[in-house]
């Protein structure tokens, strides 16, 4: 495509004396302006594996939306999801799809120290193969022609990988890579997060475990508001409320309005100095009073600023 610019010249008496004709040839503009459309659309992608990864319940819930979302979008006909386990020195297949029974039977686990997959999970580096089938002849029958793997990674460690494949040969450009090494990174990112989020539910909830074989009452309530977090049984059978009451209580909504304005005071030291063997006066459900000792101590728990009130026996 070209665009042409022509003016004429004129003697004094606007007589036509010369025509000029100014031809710019356009196709790298075009081609320039189909490119910046198609990095457009990548990024719109990219906007939704990021989403993806802020609202994923769960690491397989996760798995699912970012293959749909990649192999909808960017027209692959095949994608796994790798997580490498140390322990094995292997990175295992633990989500496909478009991908033939043969490729997930023969790929189940994919060796991390050993050539070529050292590049991707040692040296976090994609791997990007043009011509799989000529290249892999045992797996001329798996019908692939272009194999991509773009690593995950967690604190600059590489966690897993990302599997895309195409029956038919396309043209993969430098900046199509780019681009999954930008969804490689925020789906580490969105693992690594939804693995903390999974460990540190498992660890409260052994440590709700621990309180509730607790002899005595147990509480965590936030240092600076107050919710209460955290009781064992012992506590909530003795005052009478319900887990969902609780969950909407602070620790103060507890105490007898005669000793609010005392502990306080002690609260406001309590970073320096535990509050031990104080005799609290805490309101019931049925509106009676129970006294219950408690010693109070200043702690972090779950990243969070807390007090927990403690009492031997009841």
């Amino acid at each position: 495509p070209v665009i042409m610019n022509v003016s004429s010249i004129k003697d004094e008496l606007s007589n036509e004396i010369s025509v000029n004709a100014i031809i710019l040839e356009i196709t790298d503009i075009k081609k320039l302006e189909a490119s910046l459309r198609d990095r457009s659309y990548e990024l719109e992608v990219l906007n939704k594996v990021i989403s993806a990864g802020l609202q994923a319940r769960n690491i397989d819930e996760l798995m699912d939306i970012v293959l749909n979302t990649v192999l909808n979008s960017l027209d692959f006909d095949g994608g796994a999801v790798y997580l490498v386990d140390e322990v094995a020195n292997v990175a295992k297949l633990s989500r496909s799809l478009g991908m033939s029974k043969q490729f997930t039977q023969l790929a189940k686990a994919l060796p991390i120290n050993s050539n070529p997959f050292n590049k991707l999970f040692r040296d976090g580096k994609n791997i990007f193969v043009s011509d799989y089938m000529a290249k892999s002849e045992s797996h001329i029958d798996l019908g692939i022609a272009i194999y991509i793997a773009v690593p995950f990674f967690s604190q600059q460690k590489v966690i897993g990988c990302l599997v895309l494949t195409n029956k038919e040969k396309r043209e993969i450009e430098q900046d199509d890579l780019t681009i999954l090494e930008a969804m490689g990174r925020e789906i580490g990112v969105a693992i690594a997060k939804l693995n903390a989020e999974q460990e540190l539910l498992i660890s409260e909830e052994n440590l709700q475990k621990i309180f509730d074989v607790l002899e005595g009452s147990f509480v965590i309530f936030d240092y600076d508001t107050g919710m209460i977090l955290k009781l064992n049984e012992t506590l909530q059978m003795k005052l009478g409320y319900n887990k969902t009451e609780f969950s909407k209580m602070k620790f103060f909504d507890l105490v007898h309005e005669s000793q609010q304005s005392d502990l306080e005071l002690h609260f406001e030291r309590i970073q320096q100095e535990p509050l031990k063997g104080k005799i609290v006066m805490l309101k019931l459900k049925s509106l009676n009073i129970v006294e219950i000792p408690l010693d109070f101590y200043y702690i972090k728990f779950t990243d969070r600023e807390v007090i927990m009130g403690i009492s031997r026996s009841n």
